[in-house]
């Protein structure tokens, strides 16, 4: 291609059938969101360099950002990420959990011992069982009995072969 020649560049998918067009065979909308995402990464790009710079720079920028880092690196104990997991993923506050504990005599809904292994932090709390189709929150399993009704993916007609197994070879 010689300098000056053009080609005409490919049309933007618009997703708006029925407004004007504009350049590119596309309406305002579409063509300010793609010409948006076009430079999207450079904008990113000069974000990064600008916020290296004030962090070589600035003393007091740095010293802000090292602090937040800190404070959210303090946060950031073994028993608060347990928490903000059972909030997250079950929609369990700890008041919840502590319930549930109670209820179940602080062992486990199966087998009725409460947890006996440990890790470097101390005893293993009983692990949350839940439906995976629902969500609902079952009850609290040491981690044998939820890794043994997991292992046999939640079902209960595998469960009664298992049972059924169990009870054959054991007479």
């Amino acid at each position: 291609m010689r300098k000056g020649d053009r080609t005409t560049a490919p049309d933007i998918p618009c997703a708006h059938p029925d407004r004007p067009r504009m350049h590119r065979n596309a309406c305002s909308a579409c063509f300010s969101l793609f010409h948006h995402n076009l430079h999207r990464e450079k904008r990113l790009a000069r974000a990064r360099k600008r916020r290296k710079e004030r962090y070589a720079t600035e003393p007091e920028y740095r010293e802000r950002l090292k602090a937040n880092s800190r404070r959210h690196a303090a946060k950031q104990t073994p028993a608060w990420s347990r928490w903000k997991k059972l909030r997250t993923k079950y929609g369990l506050t700890a008041a919840d959990y502590s319930r549930l504990l109670k209820q179940q005599g602080g062992k486990c809904a199966i087998c009725r011992q409460p947890e006996t292994r440990v890790n470097q932090y101390g005893p293993l709390p009983l692990s949350v069982d839940h439906c995976h189709k629902t969500g609902r929150v079952r009850g609290l399993l040491c981690l044998l009995c939820n890794t043994g009704i997991g292992k046999l993916q939640d079902s209960p007609k595998l469960l009664r072969a298992a049972l059924t197994y169990l009870e054959k070879e054991t007479k």
